[in-house]
């Protein structure tokens, strides 16, 4: 699927309360993909150009994990962020 097109099922079946931002740009230490928060921009999720098209949409349900995880406490976000990057990939990808 283009990342453009599984940012669009993402956002219909998981819709945040917030702006979504997907960025295509060169990050530092060669990360593949960041996800980031404020009131102003809302959620900015960024992908490496650098990653093959075929991988960037695993990228983007990885980071948009984290953009739902951040409406849990803090406490409870990296215990559930596991669960939900599963839940995500599946809807992407289907099981495997």
């Amino acid at each position: 699927m283009k990342i453009w097109q599984t940012l669009t099922v993402l956002r219909h079946h998981y819709p945040l309360n917030d702006k979504v931002t997907l960025l295509i740009e060169a990050l530092e230490n060669d990360e593949q993909g960041e996800w980031s928060y404020s009131e102003e921009d809302g959620h900015v999720i960024k992908i490496s150009p650098k990653l093959p098209e075929d991988m960037r949409d695993e990228v983007l349900v990885h980071e948009y994990a984290h953009a739902i995880c951040s409406y849990l406490p803090c406490h409870l976000s990296d215990c559930c962020w596991g669960v939900c990057y599963g839940e995500l990939y599946k809807l992407i990808f289907g099981d495997h």
